[in-house]
């Protein structure tokens, strides 16, 4: 049993040995590398310059290209047709296809005027709610992966179920004019969907004026019915009335006036955003791409001081496996 004992004892003095041998090692490795970036300071000062120098030349001739964000509403159920229609135009970038992008008017000077385009919808329950046809057994098991699954949300199952959406542009030629309605107008141009756009359109109209019909029949109605009993009120006469037997229902027609004014309310917002396919909300403005290495001026500078760095990396390893082949032999 005592051997037992001093044979885990030392044991675990082995490891602490090996762990203080270890972290020793990583700080003499640590202070070797100061050390040989304080002797070539001169060179890495140099490549520095240099990189800051060159980039400086590079950015000053590079249209730099800039990004924005579109705000849209998919109206006509085409959301999956809009889906297309960007992966579309992106294979159309990766192919260097330069007469469809002519065409469709994304080509200025032979140049691209726009590199990328990305669309992602804005997720809102309500849509899929709104949406749902009976059943809730499945939705609420949608729900419930959902908070396993961040994505579950945004596949294409429910993508076609969602009214907003954003539209991500990548536009490499600044001077370009106009580029967000040349975007626009490339989805918008579909011939069918515009059909069904006059269509709905015509019909959401008259749904709205049927609406405003129902809502003066309903005041007439409710007016009457206010006349005859201020007359019962002021009559002394003792009368029937069989109007009097269905009075009950009275505030089934207020009721159903509040829903008509609402809906009308809700239709005549949705009209107003049925000018196009893809409806543009926000007012997107073009700004600079983000990013810390994005500009060559501070991105060549890195990469020339990484490269030296890896150089004499290699070159120390290299020279250590020489080394220990001479001793091998």
């Amino acid at each position: 049993m005592e051997q037992s004992n001093s044979s885990e004892e030392i044991d675990l003095n082995s490891v602490i040995r090996k762990i203080k041998e270890s972290y020793h090692g990583f700080l003499i490795s640590l202070f070797r590398g100061f050390q040989y970036l304080v002797r070539n300071w001169i060179l890495i000062l140099i490549l520095a310059v240099a990189g800051i120098v060159l980039g400086y030349f590079l950015d000053k001739n590079k249209v730099q290209s800039r990004e924005t964000t579109l705000l849209v509403q998919i109206n006509f159920d085409a959301v999956n047709y809009v889906y297309d229609a960007v992966d579309q135009f992106n294979r159309k970038i990766q192919e260097n296809d330069t007469f469809f992008l002519k065409e469709e008017g994304f080509l200025k000077n032979d140049k691209i005027i726009i590199t990328k385009i990305e669309i992602e919808p804005i997720v809102n329950i309500k849509d899929i709610l709104k949406n749902a046809t009976g059943n809730d057994g499945y939705i609420q098991a949608v729900f419930e992966q959902s908070k396993f699954e961040d994505d579950i949300l945004t596949s294409e199952i429910f993508i076609p179920e969602y009214k907003y959406h954003r539209i991500n542009l990548e536009i490499s030629e600044v001077e370009s004019e106009n580029v967000v309605g040349i975007v626009l107008g490339y989805i918008n141009k579909n011939e069918i969907l515009n059909k069904i756009k006059e269509i709905t359109v015509e019909n959401t109209k008259q749904i709205i004026e049927k609406n405003k019909e129902s809502i003066s029949y309903i005041d007439s109605i409710v007016k009457v019915y206010g006349t005859l009993i201020e007359s019962k009120t002021q009559s002394s006469q003792f009368y029937y009335n069989s109007y009097e037997v269905n009075n009950g229902n009275i505030h089934l027609m207020f009721q159903q006036k509040s829903d008509l004014l609402e809906e009308n309310e809700e239709l005549q917002v949705e009209l107003a955003k049925y000018d196009n396919i893809v409806e543009l909300l926000n007012k997107p403005k073009l700004q600079f791409k983000k990013g810390f290495f994005n500009k060559n001026i501070i991105f060549l500078p890195v990469v020339f001081i990484m490269i030296f760095l890896l150089s004499a990396s290699v070159l120390r390893l290299f020279s250590k496996a020489k080394r220990l082949s001479k001793l091998a032999e």
